[in-house]
């Protein structure tokens, strides 16, 4: 064998891996196809849930990566103020291009080998053998996938990176300002299944709009009437799309001793747009698998998978949650209550900042769904 693992990607995932992997002896590859910094279509917004992950993964605490701090949060419905918080608990947000090229320099300090511009062809899932582009074979004892939506590793694993019908569709374009503001800002009911939001950065605002593909095939004259509606007059050429998953995880994430993290698994929060944090956590989790079953016959699919359950059972509740977030109904419990009170934003808030699971958010939001519903036959 060249290496004890390969890891494909080094994004959140990817890293994440690589860096914990290296506290076990163990020789590591970690490959990407771009060469960072690299661009990203990605909102940017790191939850106190993802902050969690990253302390407990690269143990610090954001000292050395590029974010900046809000601490409040205004909400719209149909462009019209519902509410606000301020002051609760804390929200992050990056440009991803330093971001993730600060993770990979993290990851590089620990002596970690790193191939950037190599783009894999094929992997044979037998010897786990990959070949590159450029014509090179490397061989590992396990593969870790972290390549993203449109993963090689799992297109080569099930003939497919994703399903294109059970997932969303991101725009999104940068915005330069004189004036900063600190708080982000979310759009519901503009469109069907879609949700509109402008980010704070360092010198730009992000504006983006989500939607489910399926729902919605017509999201780039959406994005358009939406950027208008914001009194933005922006170029077609300056607008960057991408598809993201939309809670249809991987319910097998890998084969023998190949497995699947981050958005390469599908792992992305349907309801709150989290994908970091399960990247983290994930990449996390797949190198604590190989550590259990050194010196042992198990494969490293049956070790992840008992980790990867636990984690999943989310995203369950989230899948659950967004069709009844997102029907008319949903529509507009989320319009009464986000203009009576803020409760629901601070169950909100508790949920990404992982202080309160989502059963008890699952049951919140099922409780008030009732009593519209009761609410509307008295």
């Amino acid at each position: 064998m060249d290496y004890d693992v390969i890891v494909i990607g080094a994004g959140p995932a990817g890293c994440a891996s690589a860096f914990t992997l290296s506290n076990f002896g163990l020789k590591i590859l970690l490959i990407d196809k771009s060469i960072f910094p690299r661009r990203k279509l990605c909102g940017g917004m790191v939850t106190l849930r993802a902050k969690k992950f990253y302390r407990e993964i690269f143990t610090d605490n954001f000292k050395f990566l590029p974010i900046i701090k809000s601490y409040g949060c205004e909400f719209y419905y149909k462009q019209e103020f519902l509410n606000s918080i301020q002051h609760y608990r804390e929200l992050f947000f990056t440009n991803r291009e330093e971001f993730d090229t600060t993770l990979l320099k993290m990851v590089k300090e620990r002596g970690v080998t790193i191939l950037e511009g190599a783009k894999v062809i094929n992997i044979d899932k037998n010897s786990n053998e990959i070949t590159l582009s450029n014509g090179k074979n490397y061989q590992a004892k396990y593969i870790i996938g972290a390549d993203g939506i449109h993963s090689r590793v799992a297109k080569i694993l099930f003939q497919r990176s994703f399903n294109l019908e059970s997932s969303a569709i991101g725009l999104k374009v940068d915005i330069p300002i004189k004036k900063t503001f600190s708080n982000p800002k979310i759009y519901f009911g503009d469109f069907r299944w879609s949700v509109g939001w402008i980010f704070p950065k360092r010198e730009y605002i992000s504006v983006g709009l989500i939607s489910r593909f399926s729902k919605n095939r017509n999201i780039k004259e959406n994005f358009k009437t939406f950027l208008k509606k914001l009194n933005y007059q922006i170029d077609d050429k300056r607008l960057k799309a991408s598809y993201t998953p939309f809670g249809d995880y991987k319910r097998v994430p890998g084969y023998k001793n190949i497995i699947l993290c981050g958005d390469a698994a599908g792992l992305v929060d349907p309801i709150t747009g989290d994908g970091i944090s399960y990247a983290f956590q994930s990449g996390y989790l797949g190198a604590l698998a190989i550590k259990d079953i050194i010196g042992t016959k198990q494969t490293l699919l049956y070790s992840y998978k008992k980790r990867y359950k636990k984690m999943t059972r989310n995203l369950d509740y989230a899948n659950l949650l967004k069709y009844l977030l997102f029907s008319e109904s949903g529509e507009k419990m989320l319009f009464d209550n986000l203009s009576e009170n803020n409760q629901l934003i601070v169950k909100g808030l508790d949920l990404i900042s992982d202080e309160i699971s989502y059963n008890r958010f699952f049951k919140y939001i099922s409780k008030k769904l009732a009593s519209n519903t009761i609410a509307r036959f008295i």
